[in-house]
């Protein structure tokens, strides 16, 4: 028997119209917390360490560069006016690096080296490029964009570490890979854009990842890598592989899992028409 074009049309729109509830809860974005405030800055410990180097750029110095000892270090470094470069490099001992950006673009390096270390980098008024990486032993990181446009990056290396990006004032790159053993990973974004992307490694990390007020997307690269993710009720949105970490998301418009062959695998995008429903809209013509 057939339908009548006017028929078909009016069934479409009934079917449209009690999905379309679902279809704009999850077009906000996958619903959860808004992301906490960033720390404030530091001030840099007097005490419990062998060395002490504390860095505030005089006016038309560009750079300031600081290689630390076999000893435990203090490295704390300030922009300023025209500071567009800062480089700070622990070595064996148990290490506390700062780096705070000046007015314009920084470009911001913290190397660990080993030991148990805690990094700290603050972008600045301009464009900030922050960059850290771990060596052995336990570390904790901590990035927080500035005013500008971000682009932020931590690289584990031994161990298990805690680490934390925090999305600056305007758009955001976020990149963030683990260590080889487990982890505490938290990714917030900021009221601008924020693309993330998240690289699993080995070990059982809990992984939580928020988006900010613009819109947002997140990347996971698998790299063999097993490990279940979440919305910030509970429910399983994928899950490869048994146990590995467990990523917690929310307040995301779009999640790409990119499997080991580079293509993808998973896609959260509820901005598109789901392919069941989209023939329903062609009924009437």
């Amino acid at each position: 028997m057939k339908i009548a074009p006017l028929k078909r049309t009016i069934i479409a729109i009934i079917v449209v119209l009690a999905l379309l509830p679902a279809s704009l809860a999850l077009g906000a974005g996958l619903p959860g917390p808004p992301p906490p405030p960033p720390p404030p800055i530091p001030t840099p410990p007097n005490t419990g360490y062998d060395h002490y180097t504390i860095i505030q750029a005089p006016q038309g110095n560009p750079d300031q560069i600081v290689f630390g000892t076999p000893d435990n270090d203090m490295i704390a470094e300030y922009g300023d006016t025209d500071t567009a470069t800062q480089y700070a490099e622990g070595s064996e001992g148990d290490d506390w690096l700062l780096q705070v950006g000046g007015d314009k673009t920084i470009n911001q390096t913290a190397i660990s080296g080993d030991g148990n270390d805690t990094l700290y980098q603050f972008g600045g008024k301009g464009d900030s490029n922050l960059f850290a990486l771990g060596g052995g032993g336990y570390k904790i990181f901590i990035q927080v964009g500035g005013q500008g446009t971000n682009n932020l990056e931590i690289y584990g290396g031994e161990g298990g570490n805690t680490m934390q990006q925090y999305g600056g004032l305007g758009n955001n790159t976020m990149k963030l890979s683990g260590t080889t053993g487990n982890d505490v990973i938290e990714m917030y974004g900021s009221p601008g854009n924020n693309t993330m992307i998240y690289n699993p490694t080995p070990g059982n990390d809990l992984a939580t990842i928020l988006g900010g007020g613009g819109y947002n997307t997140l990347t996971i690269n698998k790299r063999g890598q097993s490990f279940t993710l979440k919305d910030y009720q509970g429910r399983v949105l994928f899950q490869t592989g048994a146990g590995g970490s467990t990523i917690t998301v929310a307040n995301l418009h779009r999640i790409t899992v990119i499997g080991d062959n580079g293509k993808p695998i998973y896609t959260y995008n509820p901005g598109i028409v789901p392919t069941s429903i989209a023939p329903l809209l062609l009924l009437g013509n």
